[in-house]
């Protein structure tokens, strides 16, 4: 293969000990851009040796914002060592809203308190007591309860009230929906005064929470049935919750005996169709 010649001309071969970059520079003269001038109209160029941030500053004054001031009015700027919050509570004192009160201070507010308001106010007091005040400020202000709230309230801690003050509360206030006296029997259970739910569970025994009691503590409720049986002969109660206890263990002969008792003396329609719904429920299984 013939030598590489130099592309620039000069006539030498890839073999000549000289063969370099300088070789190429000295045959071709490299050219020079010109320098480059500052865009400011300085006059200077890059290769100026004070070219920097500080000559285009020099060249062109640099524009200040003005300082900012404080809204409050206090003449303060945001230079000043003091400019803080401080600052600002002490140009404008904070205003404070007095406490809201309650019942009549919500209107006084614009505020219509309701059924939920009432209910959560009720779910949220921390004993019985304060419970029922709501209870009855609820009423006093023409809302009238619902299950929910009254299930809240008996939802209480009722160590310390009897089964016969709740009931007779209860009934005085017009109530007669057994649903609510659920939560009211799991209380009393819950503070392990068993003898207090039995009496709830005497007069709605077709409640749930009831039906579980008497499996839980089939031989107490009975004698406490039977005693209240030998007592109050002429209860309108004792014969539907015995049928009640004795369906639940099985027993059904004795069980018809006193469902056929309860029927003559039930006053209520809705008791009226349960004992016959029980009734028929018997004949089918014998």
């Amino acid at each position: 293969r013939p030598p590489r010649t130099c592309s620039n001309g000069c006539g030498k071969t890839a073999s000549t000990p000289t063969w370099s970059h300088t070789t190429r520079s000295s045959a071709r003269p490299k050219t020079t851009r010109p320098p480059r001038t500052c865009s400011n109209g300085c006059g200077k160029t890059a290769s100026t040796p004070t070219w920097s941030h500080t000559t285009r500053s020099s060249a062109r004054p640099k524009t200040t914002r003005p300082p900012r001031t404080c809204s409050n009015g206090c003449g303060k700027t945001a230079s000043t060592p003091t400019w803080s919050h401080t600052t600002r509570s002490s140009a404008r004192p904070k205003t404070t809203r007095p406490p809201r009160t309650c019942s009549n201070g919500w209107r006084q507010d614009g505020i219509d308190p309701n059924v939920v308001t009432y209910s959560t106010l009720v779910s949220k007091a921390e004993d019985y007591a304060t419970a029922k005040d709501w209870f009855e400020r609820m009423r006093q202000d023409g809302i009238d309860p619902n299950e929910k709230t009254t299930s809240a309230l008996f939802a209480k801690d009722l160590s310390t009230v009897t089964a016969e003050e709740l009931l007779n509360w209860y009934w005085s206030q017009g109530y007669g929906r057994g649903e609510p006296l659920q939560a009211a029997i799991r209380s009393h259970r819950t503070a392990r005064r068993v003898d207090e739910a039995f009496r709830i569970a005497l007069h709605y025994p077709y409640l749930q929470a009831a039906q579980r009691l008497f499996r839980d503590f089939p031989v107490q409720i009975r004698s406490y049935l039977m005693c209240v049986l030998t007592d109050q002969p002429n209860h309108p109660d004792v014969h539907y919750a015995l049928s009640v206890v004795l369906m639940e263990g099985g027993e059904n002969t004795e069980a018809e005996t006193h469902l056929r008792a309860a029927l003559e003396t039930a006053t209520q329609e809705k008791r009226k169709h349960d004992i016959e719904a029980r009734l028929r429920r018997l004949n089918c299984q014998q």
